[in-house]
């Protein structure tokens, strides 16, 4: 008896277990069924089961209409976060208490400000182009109008600020916040500026050659009986300004070639005999200015694959430049060496030097020194610009090293031809 108990027990003890497992089983697939249909139906893809045929069709087109539409709506907002994080121009949106909702990577670098910039910190705390910008926007909320408006940085920074209030167009036009764009204008407004410069540079320079021809040919029409010296004088002058004004268009028109798209044709050659060449051609100019040029040469051949004249053009306008400036009876040292797959060209003269504060400048189109402005160096301002913007043409370098009362030292250094 007391076997039959425990085989019994045993049985039941079993059987019990068994129908709570698979109970247990069942309602995790139930419940992980359920689950699945919820996230099926929340992206309308769940093909429910109806009776009635059409309202099965209907039903499930609506749901494909759904699905397509959601699909559609998360593609468009994944385009344009990426957008929005990607642009160059930084995007603010501010909701309707000013509090920011959305700032793009490119806003929070150009505002200096960080992640914080979500809470309610003092704007103090991101610097003065932050502070700008809530400027604005606080300017717009009182005149009630849009504001598209420049500001200038101490470190000639220009940033402009365009702000304008957001309306929700399904709710009546009812307000909703500020969009703010940030756009770095500097390099534009650095150009514009040059541009100006230029223009106003060019004009003084073709103006006053203009104006002494004019007044010289006036006197010769107006005075029949001049001296023949005051005569040959006015015919001097007007000989140099004509031909001040003809070096003057072949520099602009030299110019333009460099800054635009015009590729010089380019060739082999060697630097010694280019420059020993050079320096002939300048013994003329060396005389009148009674200075001496010395060319020392490098002991092996140097050879060079870029423009010849432009190469040329360049160096002749650094070594006029020293003639114009050395002092008389004084020497121009032109040291032609290599350095490693660079060849170095030193043109050094003893001339009066250029101040510390001026060097920045010395390759700006027109500028001179003031002191220059009035001698007879008849230079445009032009030369060293041309000649910078030919050697880095080449992939080369143009340096500069001065000191008042010592001397001024141009180096230029342009990589070597290492053949085919």
């Amino acid at each position: 008896m007391v076997s039959i108990y425990k085989i019994s027990l045993n049985e039941y003890i079993f059987s019990v277990t068994t129908i709570a497992v698979i109970l247990t089983i069942t309602c995790v697939y139930l419940v992980f069924k359920l689950v699945i249909q919820t996230q099926k139906l929340n992206k309308f893809r769940y093909r429910l089961k109806v009776k009635n045929e059409q309202a099965y069709e209907n039903l499930q087109y609506e749901l494909h209409r759904r699905r397509l539409s959601f699909d559609r709506n998360n593609i468009t907002a994944n385009y344009i976060n990426s957008v929005f994080q990607t642009m160059e121009d930084g995007f603010v949106v501010f909701d309707e208490s000013q509090n920011i909702i959305l700032i793009n990577p490119s806003a929070i670098k150009l505002l200096n400000a960080d992640k914080g910039v979500f809470f309610k910190a003092d704007s103090k705390l991101y610097g003065e182009k932050f502070q700008e910008m809530t400027r604005i926007c606080q300017k717009v909320l009182e005149t009630d109008t849009s504001i598209s408006e420049i500001v200038k940085f101490d470190n000639d920074k220009f940033y402009r600020y365009t702000v304008s209030k957001i309306f929700d167009k399904y709710s009546d036009g009812k307000f909703m916040g500020l969009l703010v764009s940030v756009t770095d204008i500097s390099e534009t407004e650095q150009s514009d500026r040059l541009k100006k410069e230029f223009i106003e540079n060019i004009s003084h320079e073709f103006r006053t050659p203009m104006t002494l021809i004019t007044g010289y040919i006036e006197m010769l029409r107006m005075w029949h009986d001049l001296e023949d010296d005051v005569r040959e004088r006015a015919y001097d002058v007007i000989e140099f300004e004509t031909t001040r004004l003809n070096s003057l268009v072949d520099e602009l028109v030299t110019l333009s070639k460099v800054d635009g798209d015009f590729k010089p044709e380019t060739s082999i050659f060697d630097v010694n005999k280019t420059l020993a060449l050079l320096v002939e051609s300048l013994r003329e100019f060396e005389k009148k200015r009674n200075v001496q040029l010395n060319l020392i040469k490098h002991k092996d051949e140097i050879l060079l694959s870029v423009s010849k004249n432009y190469f040329i053009q360049a160096v002749s306008n650094i070594i006029e430049n020293a003639i114009k400036y050395t002092y008389k009876k004084d020497t121009i040292e032109i040291k032609i060496s290599l350095e490693e797959d660079l060849c170095k060209i030193e043109i050094k003269d003893n001339g009066p030097g250029i101040d510390e504060g001026h060097l920045h400048r010395i390759y700006d189109r027109f500028y001179r020194l003031e002191k220059d402005r009035n001698s007879e160096s008849g230079g445009s301002g032009l030369g060293l610009a041309i000649s910078k913007d030919m050697i880095t043409s080449m992939d080369g370098s143009l340096k500069v090293i001065s000191e008042v009362n010592v001397g001024t030292t141009f180096i230029i250094e342009i990589p070597i031809f290492k053949g085919e």
